[in-house]
């Protein structure tokens, strides 16, 4: 009756905002070039496509060696479809240390791209 619930809710809308811009900036940084991200109006999550053939269940055992998780896109289909595809949720602690481990996964998937293409094969 105080009005108090919506501007709480303006609030958070602005800080959700802030969070997903700033996730989409380190991913568009981070990430192997030709990384498609989601591009929702509201929300807590995002959506990665990497290239086709790309196993984002072997990224998620790199990453979770070093203690960083995420929803690899295997978790929510029963079917090989979305494998080369990843769900990354801010809706938890968004610090310094979480905007690092995003990073991380960025650059163990450009590792794992790097091992795959056929210049580092002819180099092997």
């Amino acid at each position: 009756t105080q009005g108090s619930y919506e501007a709480h809710l303006r609030r958070l809308t602005t800080y959700m905002n802030q969070r997903r811009t700033e996730a989409r900036r380190l991913i568009a940084h981070h990430f192997p070039t030709g990384t498609r991200v989601s591009n929702p109006p509201s929300g807590d999550t995002l959506w990665l496509e990497l290239a086709p053939g790309f196993s984002s269940m072997e990224l998620f055992r790199r990453c979770a060696a070093e203690g960083i998780t995420f929803g690899p896109g295997e978790f929510f289909t029963a079917t090989d479809r979305y494998r080369h595809c990843l769900r990354l949720n801010f809706s938890g602690p968004w610090n310094t240390l979480h905007m690092q481990a995003l990073a991380r996964i960025g650059e163990v998937a450009r590792e794992m791209q790097a091992e795959d293409s056929p210049t580092e094969r002819r180099r092997a």
